[in-house]
């Protein structure tokens, strides 16, 4: 004759509230690993956009160095040498301003915060409070 073991019993209160607090914190440490994911994503999103602002600021400056030496090359035949580099100058600056100004707008619509991960956690920390 072969004994059945007993029933196992139902988990108690201190069970359940353990079991709680466990999952609570798996869902809590998986949200900020997300969140951290999330970050690095956006840093390196960042680095890239500054990486081309600077390869593109120093190429700038070359081109801009031999196009200007031209330009006031070629209007100091007609407005004199002080005239021309100051009409260069001008038009340099403007230029300058325009790169640096779409440099900026790019750099500004990059997002470093994790917004999705804080909403998971907002929406978490929502479910278990209730209603």
């Amino acid at each position: 004759m072969t004994e059945t073991p007993p029933p196992a019993r139902p988990p108690g209160i201190g069970d359940l509230l353990r079991r709680l607090v466990d999952d609570v914190l798996q869902l809590f440490r998986s949200e900020l690993r997300l969140a951290l994911g999330e970050v690095r994503g956006n840093i390196g999103a960042t680095l890239g956009s500054l990486a081309f602002i600077g390869i593109g600021a120093m190429l700038l400056s070359v081109a801009m160095l031999c196009l200007l030496g031209a330009g006031v090359a070629w209007l100091a035949q007609s407005v004199g040498i002080v005239a021309a580099a100051l009409i260069v100058a001008a038009v340099a600056g403007v230029i300058a301003a325009l790169c640096i100004a779409v440099g900026v707008a790019r750099l500004k619509a990059t997002q470093i915060a994790p917004r999705r991960a804080f909403a998971n956690l907002a929406r978490d920390a929502e479910t278990l409070k209730g209603d």
